[in-house]
């Protein structure tokens, strides 16, 4: 059996058991946590619904909750194995519930060449001017009037 077909095994059989049965419910608390001088840690911004569920841990990414769709997204979609880097394994903790989202992921490592693809993006949004446009006529110039935040 190849490795990936028995990841994605693993994934639905822990979707599946999650579906039957929950380990805590859902409850409201706050999940950013602030740190004192002193050491202690208290709870603060908006109050979010969390709940146990799976965490799919991969090299350069975590995807909460929905273990089997996590697995499917990073074999099957292209660029995916690269974004996400190597599959690590599983871990159980509280995940985020959110009815709207179908995927919740974050990346856990920052890597240069693609946070310098937002910050242009960005940019060129703030200015108005289309990604086209940018490409044929200034992508070769040596002014960085693009590349710097707008004031």
């Amino acid at each position: 059996m190849h490795p990936d077909q028995v990841i994605r095994l693993k994934a639905f059989a822990l979707q599946y058991l999650e579906s039957k049965e929950r380990a805590f419910p859902k409850k409201l608390r706050k999940v950013e946590t602030r740190t004192r001088l002193d050491g202690t840690t208290e709870e603060t911004g908006p109050a979010v619904y969390t709940r146990g569920g799976v965490i799919t841990v991969f090299e350069k990414a975590i995807v909460y909750d929905t273990p089997h769709d996590a697995v499917k997204f990073w074999i099957n979609r292209k660029g995916r194995k690269t974004r996400f880097g190597d599959f690590i394994g599983f871990m159980y903790g509280e995940v985020p519930v959110h009815s709207d989202v179908r995927l919740i992921f974050e990346y856990t490592v920052d890597e240069a060449h693609i946070e310098a693809r937002k910050r242009l993006r960005r940019s060129l949004r703030d200015r108005g001017v289309p990604r086209w446009w940018f490409d044929k006529h200034q992508a070769k110039s040596t002014l960085d009037r693009y590349t710097r935040p707008k004031k």
